[in-house]
Formats: C-alpha cells, structure tokens, sequence
C-alpha cells in the first residue's frame, strides 16, 4: 500500500503554540533564541484590500510567514514527530528529502532528483512493451 501526503498547503497548517512547543522541547532551543522565535510567530494580524476597501484585522495563529528563509526549516521542525509516530504503528516508510549545501545552491539535490528520475524511467522503459498506453503515463507522470 502506497500513502502520499499533500503538503501543498502544509506551511498555512503549523500551530504556533505546538510550533514554539516542539522547539523548545524537542529541539531544545531554548532562552534568547526560543523568545526571538516566538516574538517571530506571535502578533501578527492579516487583512484583505480590496480596491481601498478592508476587512477587519485578524490574528494569525496558524502557518509560517510564505516566502520566509525561516518556512521551509521552521516546517521541517515542526513535522519531527511524524517519523515517530508512524514507526510507532508499525509502517515502514520513505520521506524524500532535500539535499542542502553550505551554498542553499540545492546543486547536490537538482543531480540527485534527476539520477534518481532517469534510474525510474529505464526501469519503465524495460516493461513499456507489457504496459498500456494508460499504464504507462501514469507511470512516467
């Protein structure tokens, strides 16, 4: 059996409060750092303009502020327990990562992405004969 998740919108879903919890008590980042982390999530408030037209302010408690340097590490933080609890019930699983460099250049993960791509074409390449045409898209899509 084959489970996907769609983080798609996953960054728009942290819990501040489980957020600065796991931090703090998974991570252990504590003192200076945890209250410029939590100063960093805390008090912000959202509104819509519509052609010089507002809603009213709301507080945003959820999610990581979109395009921040900080998301993507913040995210990967807060999803830490997931393994745990998955192992806990037994399943056996595979996450796909990223490959960081000392650079952000993501050049080691771009040549890893695209080994690992082509390595799963040949494979389909190799059986394309016993496959319908159906088949096959869905294979190499």
């Amino acid at each position: 059996m084959l489970v996907l998740l769609d983080l798609s919108a996953a960054f728009d879903t942290i819990d501040h409060s489980i957020l600065l919890h796991r931090l703090e008590n998974v991570v252990g980042i504590r003192g200076t750092a945890l209250s410029w982390l939590r100063s960093y999530l805390t008090d912000r408030y959202q509104y819509v303009d519509l052609n010089g037209d507002y809603s009213t302010c709301s507080p945003v408690e959820f999610g990581v502020p979109q395009g921040s340097v900080l998301g993507p590490l913040l995210f990967s933080l807060y999803m830490l327990p997931l393994g745990n609890i998955i192992r806990k019930h037994g399943i056996n699983f595979h996450y796909h990562g990223v490959i960081l460099d000392s650079s952000l250049s993501f050049e080691a993960h771009v040549d890893n992405v695209t080994r690992t791509a082509f390595f799963h074409l040949r494979n389909i390449a190799k059986i394309r004969n016993i496959l319908s045409l159906n088949d096959a898209e869905k294979f190499v899509h």
